[in-house]
């Protein structure tokens, strides 16, 4: 999906919606959907959402080992929060 013409679709697809509507339309019509976080405010609202509507969308996160602490218990925090699994990935610490 990646022609004008099909992001021109999605943007009708979200016109005049709420957020939470809006990413619900999306998911439905770009599915399976990932999200990537690297646990932000924004993606920690995006995760909210997508636990609240029950959205089918993977999570995933990087987990570089060198994360801050507060990265780390907002990690944690999620998992006890949300009933979503969290897929981490860990790179070859070596190459990072």
């Amino acid at each position: 999906m990646s022609s004008k013409a099909d992001l021109e679709r999605l943007q009708t697809l979200v016109a005049g919606k709420g957020f939470a509507d809006a990413l619900a339309a999306l998911v439905a019509e770009v599915s399976p959907a990932v999200l990537t976080t690297s646990f932000s405010l924004e993606d920690q609202i995006i995760l909210h959402m997508i636990a609240e509507r029950r959205l089918p969308v993977r999570v995933a996160t990087l987990d570089t080992g060198r994360l801050f602490e507060a990265t780390y218990a907002t990690h944690a925090a999620s998992l006890q929060r949300y009933p979503l699994p969290i897929e981490t990935y860990f790179p070859d610490r070596a190459a990072v």
